[in-house]
């Protein structure tokens, strides 16, 4: 072996080394962005789960007097239509927080008074029943994590072009 193919191979080494040092930095970052979307999601949309699961107290205990119950729902669905931004998602998770935010804003199960709620307690159940598809589709889409992150790896446009270059630079050294 020369010195020329010395110094060619240190230097495919070194670009090598960069590249896939890139490319595993970018991993973990949409890694993490991808692991924040699905939790600040959850944390969000929490005080929906609540009116779920309350409406459904409601209903099984036959509970008549829910004026408490009313307000607590109000203060959960106020909550989530106040921090509800589905354009901060990406992907799926973007679909199931836009379809949640329409369930929410339609005005079909309540009304605003000014900064007041005002819920039709015979609408209770219906809210619930509209939502939990929806909360589903969420714990569905946190269980197929694998599937969402690799769908977001390969339509990285970052990723996309580092393997562009990795490939016209094994397409060059094979060539030489």
């Amino acid at each position: 072996m020369n010195a020329y193919e010395v110094i060619q191979n240190l230097a495919i080494g070194v670009v090598s080394g960069i590249f896939s040092g890139v490319i595993v930095s970018m991993v973990f970052y949409i890694l993490g962005n991808y692991q924040n979307e699905i939790e600040d999601a959850k944390r969000i949309l929490m005080p929906l789960y609540e009116v779920v699961v309350l409406e459904k107290a409601v209903q099984k205990y036959g509970i008549k007097n829910s004026k408490e119950c009313i307000q607590i729902i109000k203060k959960d669905v106020d909550e989530v239509a106040s921090n509800l931004d589905p354009n901060i998602y990406n992907y799926s998770l973007r679909r199931i927080m836009f379809d949640i935010n329409e369930i929410i804003t339609n005005g079909q199960y309540y009304k605003r008074d000014g900064a007041e709620l005002i819920f039709d307690e015979n609408k209770l159940h219906d809210f619930a029943i509209a939502m939990q598809p929806q909360l589903d589709s969420l714990i569905q889409y946190e269980r197929d994590f694998r599937k969402g992150f690799t769908e977001r790896i390969i339509k990285s446009k970052f990723m996309l072009i580092m393997g562009g270059v990795v490939i016209a630079m094994v397409a060059v050294i094979v060539i030489a």
